[in-house]
């Protein structure tokens, strides 16, 4: 991944900036309230996604995967977004974006880190100053929508304040127990996601993710649009249907 090209936001001015990612992890199953945690591990059960081994989760995922683009391919037919809070660390500099840590729900039954790698890691280009936020951190909404074809009207996919996920000390905490010495230097740390309104997970051609700050007007997005790349092994019948 090169470098990210942002704008911060400031409360007094916008400007640019420029970051360096050096490594990524995406967090799960950060809830603050543990019934909500295992909500979502039941709303995961319910899509035959076994449960983990612990939690929080964490994940290091390659840069490759990183991209700010609004269109992005997939091969699997059941991938959707996950809207998360992007903690960009470098040392003791730290920025918040919003994303989505696009998933491959069919490879997820099996492999957790492998339905991450196989789909984009998105974040918008628009960033905050965390100590701009710090106040009232607790109050921001991270919220989702999403399209299932062309022309549909979109969907409330997520909603729910912050205050209901670990806090921002606690997630960065918790990462840096976990990495080398250096590990907060191009630090992209996902935060980990919130359970969907629907009753299972949305297969889109469309996704937004957004970060609201209620206080003062102001919210961050991210949006793009789903490709699926035509997979020729679709039409392969299974082995075991072989002759």
């Amino acid at each position: 991944m090169t470098n990210l090209s942002l704008t911060c936001d400031g409360l007094d001015a916008r400007t640019s900036t420029t970051f360096k990612p050096t490594r990524m992890v995406n967090l799960g199953y950060v809830g603050r309230d543990q019934a909500a945690v295992r909500a979502h591990l039941d709303e995961l059960a319910h899509e035959g996604v076994p449960p983990p081994v612990s939690v929080p989760l964490f994940i290091p995922l390659p840069l490759h995967v990183l991209t700010t683009d609004q269109n992005i391919q997939v091969v699997g037919p059941s991938t959707s977004g996950e809207a998360e809070v992007v903690f960009l660390i470098d040392g003791p500099s730290i920025f918040i974006g919003i994303g989505s840590d696009h998933t491959d729900r069919a490879l997820e039954k099996t492999s957790m880190a492998m339905s991450k790698a196989v789909c984009p890691n998105i974040i918008g280009t628009t960033v905050w100053k965390i100590e701009d936020v710090s106040d009232s951190w607790d109050d921001l909404i991270l919220r989702s929508f999403v399209r299932r074809q062309p022309g549909d009207a979109e969907i409330p996919y997520q909603r729910s304040p912050l205050g209901t996920m670990m806090s921002a000390s606690a997630l960065i905490e918790f990462a840096a127990r976990r990495l080398p010495a250096d590990g907060r230097k191009g630090l992209v740390l996902y935060s980990g996601t919130i359970p969907t309104l629907t009753d299972g997970f949305v297969y889109g051609c469309e996704f937004r993710a957004e970060l609201v700050d209620p206080r003062r007007g102001r919210v961050l997005s991210c949006s793009y649009q789903v490709q699926r790349v035509a997979n020729q092994w679709d039409e392969v019948p299974a082995l075991s249907q072989r002759a």
